[in-house]
C-alpha cells in the first residue's frame, strides 16, 4: 500500500514551464504513474503527444483550457479529460492564478517509454518540451500516431462533480471509462456516506489507485487500516483486497483500475 497527498512531496521542474509533484512513480508500479501537474503562470504550454501511454487530467485548482487536436476544452475544478496515446494536446493557462490537475499516466506496456523514473522522463524530455512551447509546434505530423492512438482516436471530457453527485444519489459506482474507451484501464467514481463501504477483491492482474476528491473515511487493506482525507492517493498493489468506508463527511473517490492485460 502507498498513501500520499497531492499537496505534499518534491516538485520536479519541467523546463520552467510547469511543475510536477510525483505521487506514484513508474519505478514503484507495473503500469501506473500519478502526479500533480501545476502551471503557475499564464502561458500556452507545449503541444505534444505521448506514443506509449494514455493520460487522464483531473483539474483540482484554477481554470484554463486543454487543446486536443483542433478542439479546445475549457477546464476548471472537477473537469476531467482522457487523452489516448497518439493525440497532440497542450495545456493553456490564461490567468495569473495557478492551474493544477491530477495527472494519471497508464502505460501501454512494461517498457514505460524507456525511462526508469518520472524524474528520468522529465530530464530527458524537458528541452523538447521547452522547444515545443517556444515554437508552439509539436514537431511532428498529427497523422503519424501510434496504432493504439489510431484505433482509439477520441478524447473524453466530463465534469466529475456531476458524476459524483449521481453516485451519491444512486449509491452505485459511476463509470466514466472502460473497455472500448481505453487500452487497459477503467475509471469510475464512488461516493460513500458514513454508513457505507465498498470492497474490491484482490486480483493479480489489476493495480488499483484511489484518489479522494473530497470528504473523509478509512481504508482497510488486508487488515491494515489507514485514515483517508481530501487529496489523498491510495495505491493498492495487485493481489490485495481493499475495503473503503465513508466518514463524517461523504467520501468521494476517483477509482483507477489498471489492467496488466490489454483490452484490445
Amino acid at each position: 500500500m502507498i498513501l500520499r497527498n497531492y499537496q505534499k512531496g518534491e516538485q520536479l521542474d519541467v523546463a520552467g514551464l510547469n511543475r510536477i509533484t510525483v505521487l506514484l512513480d513508474r519505478s514503484e508500479t507495473g503500469l501506473t504513474e500519478i502526479g500533480y501537474n501545476t502551471w503557475p503562470k499564464p502561458l500556452d504550454g507545449p503541444p505534444h503527444r505521448h506514443e506509449d501511454k494514455d493520460q487522464v487530467f483531473l483539474v483540482l485548482e484554477g481554470s484554463g483550457a486543454v487543446r486536443i487536436g483542433e478542439t479546445e476544452y475549457p477546464v476548471s475544478r472537477g473537469s476531467m479529460l482522457h487523452l489516448p496515446s497518439g493525440l497532440i494536446h497542450q495545456t493553456i493557462n490564461r490567468k495569473t492564478e495557478q492551474l493544477g490537475y491530477l495527472l494519471l499516466n497508464v502505460f501501454n506496456d512494461a517498457s514505460k517509454e524507456g525511462h526508469t523514473t518520472f524524474k528520468d522522463h522529465i530530464d530527458k524530455m524537458k528541452q523538447v518540451r521547452r522547444d515545443q512551447a517556444d515554437n508552439q509546434d509539436a514537431g511532428y505530423d498529427e497523422g503519424a500516431a501510434t496504432t493504439v492512438g489510431v484505433l482509439r482516436k477520441q478524447s473524453y471530457w466530463v465534469d466529475i462533480s456531476e458524476g459524483l453527485d449521481t453516485a451519491a444519489e444512486t449509491g452505485e459506482m459511476m463509470a466514466f471509462l472502460g473497455k472500448g474507451d481505453t487500452h487497459r484501464f477503467e475509471l469510475s467514481a464512488l461516493c460513500l456516506s458514513s454508513d457505507q463501504s465498498a470492497t474490491f477483491d484482490f486480483s493479480s492482474e489489476i493495480e488499483r489507485s484511489y484518489f479522494i476528491f473530497s470528504g473523509s473515511g478509512e481504508a482497510d487493506l488486508d487488515g491494515e487500516q489507514c485514515a483517508l482525507t481530501q487529496g489523498d492517493l491510495l495505491y493498492v498493489k495487485p493481489g490485495s483486497r481493499v475495503n473503503l468506508t465513508g466518514g463524517e463527511s461523504a467520501l468521494r473517490v476517483l477509482c483507477l483500475h489498471t489492467h496488466h492485460q490489454s483490452f484490445s
